[in-house]
């Protein structure tokens, strides 16, 4: 083989590297922009999460609220509940003593009564 064969072959092989090294860079360049695009989604998807978490915490928060207040407003009729239980029952203790009061008084007239018709009957 002469040497103008020999620097063709040679000329051919540095034009095939090139080739390759191009393709290479090229293949390197679109990693790199899906590396990157990739790097954005990602963050993306933090910032995702991290406001639907935010929103749960709010929405989580809010639930709280409302059940407390709900608990709240059910302590404060329970306890006017009670209340008015309370009153009733003292309402209820003062008309059986009234009742009370006045079957001891109408048993003392009877009594009383009782008493005249036996000492008229004496007489």
């Amino acid at each position: 083989m002469g040497c103008v064969a020999q620097k063709k072959k040679v000329e051919k092989q540095i034009y095939r590297m090139e080739t390759q090294i191009k393709k290479l860079v090229q293949q390197n360049e679109e990693m790199t922009n899906q590396i990157n695009t990739m790097r954005e989604q990602e963050q993306l998807l933090s910032q995702l999460c991290e406001q639907r978490s935010e929103r749960q915490k709010i929405d989580l928060t809010a639930l709280t609220d409302e059940l407390n207040n709900r608990f709240e407003k059910m302590s404060n009729d329970l306890k006017q509940i009670d209340i008015i239980c309370e009153e009733q029952k003292q309402a209820k203790l003062k008309e059986m003593l009234d009742w009370k009061n006045l079957f001891d008084k109408l048993d003392n007239v009877s009594k009383n009564n009782l008493s005249q018709i036996s000492e008229e009957d004496e007489y």
